[in-house]
């Protein structure tokens, strides 16, 4: 089971007890991409001075943010540049100087497959949220569930790798999002916002206006994409590049995405780069939204989760166990995680694809999540 950590308080305040809780999970993270990095050919004192100077980019983008990280270092013991790497790597890559690109491309082999269904689809009339999210398999062991409560702004549940600020995830004013790998040839060498942060803007968010400006007015460094939801029924799908912005509404009340440009538009203005990583992307969100087509107007989270755990194209499936990835390093579904953002419940599963059993957790419970059957 994942580790879960409950945060509360002033943006200091958080980031002191998150960095004090999670602290042997960050040193374990910092340790893993040190490595990670330096296979690569850069000095891990390089990417913390850098890590740094980029410091400086968040601050300008959210204040409470960069409090946190300096809290969140200043508890693990940690230095600051060290906790930017990790929720800066793509960033870090992109903009660590001329050398980046061949890295960078090695580095970000991140696959994974969404999904909303909203309340015309589902069986109680509720908004259902959730994702399989791919990435190096040793990160399994660095991820927590952690509960996010603000002195000002809504309560969060998120899934995080320990020392970044969010990935996936909802809040209690019923907003929740996921995120996909993108990837154009233009990414390299801008320092934007880093997804971690946009992600948690989203998050903070009290309404849909605000966790639609969220992104629509981010400076991006490089190209995501980026799924919210909220709990009364609406939803939109945004494939953002640096440059551009493009937008997908839900049909059928579904919407589905794995990692490659789904909109017209996009497919028209970029090359596609993310299909020479996973080219599986293009059966992955077909697989997902037939799927869930099959059960339209009477699904519920188990149908997510049977959706999730399709192993068509093993190894390369949208459940899929350890498989060499780019650059080497080995690439698993590290957790399917089910939001139905209606009622604030979040069921997650660490390494779905050796049969782990999934955690629920409510927003409404300080409790950690309980084991589902």
């Amino acid at each position: 089971m994942f580790p879960f950590i409950c945060i509360r308080g002033s943006a200091e305040e958080r980031g002191f007890s998150y960095g004090s809780q999670a602290s042997w999970l960050i040193e374990q993270a910092i340790d893993g991409y040190a490595q990670s990095f330096a296979e690569r050919g850069f000095a891990w004192g390089d990417i913390v001075q850098i890590g740094v100077n980029f410091a400086a980019t968040i601050r300008d983008f959210d204040r409470d943010m960069y409090l946190e990280l300096c809290a969140i270092a200043e508890g693990a013991g940690r230095h600051l540049g060290e906790v930017v790497a990790l929720n800066a790597r793509t960033e870090l890559l992109y903009g660590a100087g001329s050398t980046s690109a061949a890295a960078a491309t090695d580095l970000s082999g991140e696959g994974c497959t969404g999904a909303i269904a909203l309340p015309g689809a589902t069986a109680n009339g509720h908004t259902l949220h959730g994702q399989n999210w791919d990435w190096r398999s040793e990160s399994a062991d660095i991820t927590i569930v952690l509960r996010i409560e603000p002195d000002d702004g809504p309560t969060v549940l998120t899934l995080v790798e320990a020392g970044t600020l969010a990935r996936c995830g909802l809040n209690d004013a019923g907003i929740a999002v996921t995120g996909n790998f993108l990837k154009t040839a233009s990414e390299q060498g801008r320092m934007g916002i880093p997804a971690p942060f946009i992600r948690r803007k989203v998050l903070m968010s009290n309404n849909m206006h605000d966790a639609m400006h969220a992104v629509i007015c981010s400076e991006r460094s490089f190209s995501i994409n980026v799924m919210i939801s909220d709990g009364q029924g609406e939803a939109v799908d945004f494939e953002a590049t640096p440059e551009r912005l493009f937008w997908l509404r839900a049909e059928r009340d579904l919407l589905v995405h794995s990692n490659h440009f789904l909109s017209p538009a996009a497919q028209v203005a970029y090359d596609d780069h993310a299909l020479h990583v996973t080219p599986d992307s293009l059966y992955r969100d077909a697989r997902v939204r037939r799927l869930l087509e099959g059960r339209h107007g009477d699904l519920g989270e188990s149908d997510f989760i049977e959706a999730f755990a399709d192993r068509y194209g093993a190894p390369y499936a949208i459940c899929r166990a350890p498989v060499e990835g780019p650059g080497g390093d080995q690439s698993a579904t590290l957790a399917t995680v089910v939001m139905d953002v209606t009622a604030g419940r979040l069921l997650v599963a660490k390494t779905p694809y050796a049969g782990a059993k999934f955690q629920a957790f409510d927003l409404g419970s300080l409790e950690p999540g309980q084991d589902v059957a």
